[in-house]
């Protein structure tokens, strides 16, 4: 989509919002690939069609931080659900500082500190199952949620459920 940004009409001034929520979005799935494998391909140029090359864990690490960092400052300040914001950039990096020791082997515990008190605008809801209710736009406490609509044929993350032995449903 960023490769469709790119060769789109658009102003660069229209450009710079959708940059910044698409590479932060990009961003929060290197972070999933460094918190799951370590090294692995950094691919941001959409017309390499070459084998890419594995980059170092902390290559990965690196390019999140700094994706997010440059994202985060052109991203919603508000509240917005199924949004990638400034809250959504804080709360990943804040994840990605607070497993720094595992990941680089360098502690960044202030950094982790630094970015939950940029996170604003959430409480804990009163009740707790009302979280993972069909409806649940009106949370007070989720940061970050990825819609599914099965009448609108997005049936969900299949990533877990292909992880998990078929019998795990029964538990």
């Amino acid at each position: 989509i960023i490769y469709q940004v790119d060769k789109s009409s658009l102003a660069a001034d229209a450009k710079a919002p959708i940059y910044a929520e698409l590479k932060g979005l990009r961003a929060y799935y290197y972070y999933n690939l460094l918190d799951l494998f370590g090294n692995v391909p950094i691919v941001t140029n959409f017309e390499d069609v070459g084998l890419p090359s594995n980059s170092t864990r902390k290559q990965v690490y690196d390019f999140v931080d700094k994706e997010l960092l440059d994202a985060s400052p052109r991203l919603n300040s508000n509240v917005v659900y199924s949004k990638l914001t400034k809250n959504v950039a804080y709360s990943i990096l804040a994840r990605l500082y607070l497993n720094s020791e595992a990941f680089i082997g360098t502690a960044r515990w202030q950094d982790c500190i630094d970015m939950c008190q940029k996170i604003s605008g959430y409480t804990l809801a009163p009740d707790f199952f009302a979280n993972f209710a069909t409806e649940n736009q009106k949370s007070p406490e989720i940061i970050f949620a990825v819609p599914y609509d099965s009448k609108a044929g997005t049936l969900g993350n299949y990533m877990n459920s292909m992880s998990c032995h078929y019998l795990h449903k029964m538990t």
